[in-house]
């Protein structure tokens, strides 16, 4: 069985990282998975490396070349990431089943969907029930029944607290694309902030996608304006198995994670952090207190309050608070068993194929 995946970006993370750990479960399950970006931004080996067979990069005739490929007939699966430039260029058929699959988070780019080219799929696939409830509130005329909730997988062979870590300072770390909705600026003045109480610590921001040179500029200057730059760590583009690292070495030591982001869909990366053994402040934003109970499976803050945030990260420097913590964390993932999503995303494909 054959199945192509359509995409904008091919990328370190966010839904190339989602399909990395959708892998396992199709390669098992006799699947051979295609796929076809718009543009080439540094993920490509990864994701043969997960299994993926073929990537092809299209540029702006990603339409073209899908409906191609499609009409070969080597295809029985289809999925669409929220990519609106394919949206007009599929149509419902017997022998191609076809996913559209929403995944972003701005509720403008919801809301430009068309229900009525949406309803020609065979089925809408969502990370969560704030995304389900989200699209229905955008677009109400979608049949409810259409949309269905697939969570995220986290790959526990990978991320995990078992293994090796890299051997790092106490962190603070963020983790995101330099976008306005992952709020990054708020990130390096609560991380500045923070390390002006405690000198000893650093902070490590970890980035994927393109980023430009004012960005940059912007996020240095913050720390150089405060002479902390030799504390700050910019990486670029990591690998998942090197992201694990980066995370237990960041547990190792007494650091967290903290999560600015305006909008969420799923929030991968907190997923991440925490099965590596990372405590998390985040935004109240999307899903994440689905997952998040203020002062019991992590902390939450009011976005914009930066006064509030540092307040609480320094809540992490107490051992016996930061245990209790990890300690809950077992009935907060349980929902996010590997296994039994790994069952459910492919109950959800099978479902689709038997239409």
């Amino acid at each position: 069985m054959r199945m192509l995946i359509s995409y904008i970006y091919c990328n370190q993370g966010g839904v190339t990282s989602v399909v990395k750990q959708r892998m396992p479960v199709l390669l098992r399950n006799g699947w051979t998975v295609d796929m076809s970006f718009i543009y080439d931004q540094g993920g490509t080996n990864e994701l043969l490396s997960a299994g993926v067979n073929k990537i092809n990069i299209c540029g702006n005739d990603l339409a073209e070349n899908v409906k191609s490929l499609l009409k070969t007939n080597k295809y029985e699966f289809h999925i669409n990431f929220d990519t609106p430039a394919l949206l007009h260029a599929v149509s419902k058929t017997r022998t191609i089943k076809q996913v559209f699959e929403i995944h972003t988070p701005i509720l403008n780019t919801i809301r430009s969907y068309s229900s009525s080219v949406l309803e020609k799929y065979d089925s809408i696939f969502v990370p969560s029930i704030w995304s389900k409830e989200t699209t229905l509130s955008l677009l109400p005329s979608i049949d409810p029944q259409l949309i269905r909730v697939v969570p995220n997988i986290v790959d526990r062979s990978i991320f995990s607290r078992e293994g090796d870590c890299f051997d790092i300072p106490p962190s603070m770390l963020w983790v995101g694309k330099l976008a306005d909705y992952k709020n990054w600026e708020e990130a390096m003045q609560v991380g500045s902030a923070f390390l002006y109480q405690h000198p000893e610590w650093s902070f490590i921001a970890v980035t994927g996608g393109v980023y430009n040179e004012e960005c940059i500029t912007r996020m240095l200057s913050v720390f150089i304006g405060h002479n902390q730059i030799d504390r700050f760590r910019w990486i670029h583009n990591i690998s998942q198995k090197d992201m694990a690292k980066l995370y237990r070495g960041i547990a190792k030591n007494g650091g967290f994670l903290l999560s600015t982001s305006k909008a969420e869909s799923f929030c991968l990366i907190i997923h991440e952090a925490m099965r590596c053994g990372v405590p998390v402040i985040s935004s109240p934003t999307g899903p994440i207190p689905e997952i998040i109970q203020d002062g019991v499976s992590g902390l939450l803050y009011e976005l914009g309050n930066t006064a509030e945030c540092l307040e609480k990260c320094n809540l992490y420097l107490n051992p016996e608070f930061r245990d209790n913590v990890i300690s809950n964390w077992e009935q907060a993932l349980a929902p996010y068993d590997q296994a039994a999503l790994e069952d459910l995303y492919l109950q959800e494909i099978n479902r689709v194929m038997a239409q």
